[in-house]
């Protein structure tokens, strides 16, 4: 129980924050719709691979770029243990998020820059 109350404490915290209001459907319809004028830059690697220090050269052109690196450290995490071990999961509401937080660096600029160590097992599955 202790792990569980840790969990909430930590996600109350640090989750960001995107709209609830829309349904699943209305943001793969947007994220789809968008994704043809704008540009998506995803940065897959290794700790310690200068990733962070690449995302913030083309973050310095806010106009151009929006994103960051491990946005959400614990859904990301999570995704990554479940696709390394092979447990199988709904990752729907993982990708719904990401998409979120996509069209939310797109309402800010044209493209959106996600770095994560943590999709390096699972992510060419979806789209």
């Amino acid at each position: 129980m202790y792990f569980i109350n840790t969990i909430k404490k930590f996600y109350n915290k640090n989750t960001i924050q995107i709209n609830y209001n829309q349904t699943y459907e209305s943001i793969s319809k947007k994220y789809n719709i968008k994704k043809r004028k704008k540009k998506l830059i995803i940065n897959i690697t290794i700790g310690r691979s200068g990733s962070r220090w690449l995302t913030k050269i083309f973050t310095e052109h806010q106009n151009e770029f929006n994103g960051g690196t491990e946005r959400d450290v614990l859904r990301e995490s999570f995704y990554h243990y479940c696709n390394y071990y092979k447990l199988k999961i709904d990752d729907a509401p993982f990708f719904y998020q990401l998409k979120s937080q996509i069209l939310e660096d797109w309402r800010n600029s044209d493209s959106s820059i996600i770095c994560s160590p943590y999709f390096t097992f699972g992510l060419k599955k979806n789209n």
